[in-house]
């Protein structure tokens, strides 16, 4: 769960954990956030808006009910944690930071 007060300002690192494990994520938060953006983008787990019981209950309920789904929901996990958050990207990421602060 994340206030969507706090979009903008962190990410839950939890979220790179969960997908590098290939598990769905249920996620409450802000549904225009960087969360749900990465996990409508990799179809790797739902999004319900704070204060919406029932959405939250029914995604549950089709979980639970539906293993297939949380099956692909963590493949598709998996495989957006390896295009797009390896440790091979994150380091050359810093890679690029360090030496565009720091030429030479």
């Amino acid at each position: 769960t994340m206030l969507p007060a706090m979009e903008g300002l962190i990410v839950p690192s939890k979220i790179y954990g969960i997908l590098a494990a290939g598990r769905p994520t249920l996620h409450v938060g802000d549904p225009g956030g960087e969360v749900a953006e990465i996990l409508e983008s990799a179809h790797a787990g739902f999004t319900v808006p704070i204060g919406n019981p029932d959405l939250l209950v029914q995604r549950i309920r089709e979980l639970a009910s539906n293993p297939a789904l949380g099956a692909e929901l963590g493949r598709n996990a998996r495989r957006c944690f390896d295009e797009h958050y390896s440790q091979a990207i994150a380091f050359a990421k810093w890679d690029k930071v360090i030496a565009d602060a720091a030429p030479g």
